[in-house]
């Protein structure tokens, strides 16, 4: 049990022809044949389990970002803020006395999308309409909220009526980007 073993001896030993002064020395290709099963099949369980995982980690990507998505839409939604962006812009087109700036201020923290944050780097895991949406639905968000909160134009206050429509125009494609994502759910969940 002390020797060792000289693989380079054994390969050589079963993929050389037969000596002709050995006349019994054959290559055993059944030993071959079961290392090349073997060497395929571990290959291909590797592979079936990264595949397996990828799959699993999408379909998690998914449901997170669907879920944050649902929230963000659902918050908007029943806050009513596209209507009151789109009264405020009438309000400024009406002759007023005073002619006071408008302000519209939403407390919209730089977390509010932190499931996205986070699983931004596994968006390649997504098919590539899905990361698109996922993306213009935040960078639609993203630019609202530079507008409604400390430092935007809506947050300071405008007598521009253009502002506030352009800010509800922003919001508008956002929550269909939103709804159409959460409505279309069973091909989002992989069902």
């Amino acid at each position: 049990m002390g020797e060792t073993l000289d693989w380079y001896v054994v390969v050589w030993n079963l993929a050389a022809p037969a000596a002709p002064a050995v006349p019994n020395k054959t290559t055993d290709w059944s030993t071959l044949g079961v290392a090349l099963i073997t060497a395929f099949a571990g290959i291909g369980g590797t592979y079936l389990t990264a595949a397996r995982q990828s799959k699993a980690e999408s379909r998690s990507v998914r449901a997170a970002i669907i879920a944050e998505v649902l929230a963000l839409v659902e918050l908007f939604e029943r806050r009513a803020y596209l209507d009151k962006l789109r009264t405020e812009a009438k309000t400024l087109k009406q002759p007023r006395p005073l002619n006071l700036p408008l302000t519209f201020q939403i407390n919209l923290p730089e977390h509010y999308n932190r499931i996205y944050q986070e699983n931004a780097k596994r968006l390649g895991s997504l098919s590539s309409i899905e990361a698109a949406q996922v993306v213009r639905f935040y960078q639609l968000i993203d630019s609202l909220r530079s507008d409604v909160t400390e430092g935007g134009v809506l947050f300071n206050g405008t007598r521009d009526a253009q502002h506030f429509e352009s800010a509800a125009e922003v919001l508008s494609a956002a929550l269909e980007v939103g709804n159409s994502m959460t409505l279309d759910r069973k091909s989002w969940w992989g069902g």
